[in-house]
């Protein structure tokens, strides 16, 4: 890694830290981050996930993420009319 690199990664740690949140050394890769995510969904919401179900959770946030929200619809939004009549 550069120098400007590891500039710019200790002033995100930094950052988050001041935000409150915790630098996890031992979370280096995505499989670490998404056993990590597993644990923490698992204990707080008091179940166990199959595998199958821990994937399909995994597909559907990250398509949540990543996909721009829906456009409201013409018929979803009132117009002037239907709000006058209420």
């Amino acid at each position: 890694m550069t120098t400007t690199e590891n500039l710019i990664e200790r002033d995100l740690i930094a950052k988050l830290e001041d935000l409150k949140s915790t630098y996890r050394p031992d979370i280096r890769d995505r499989a670490a981050l998404e056993k990590n995510f597993r644990e923490k969904f698992e204990t707080l919401n008091r179940i166990r996930l199959t595998d199958a179900e821990f994937q399909s959770l995994l597909e559907q946030s990250l398509h949540r993420m990543f996909s721009p929200p829906p456009k409201a619809s013409a018929s979803a939004t009132a117009s002037p009319e239907m709000m006058e009549r209420r």
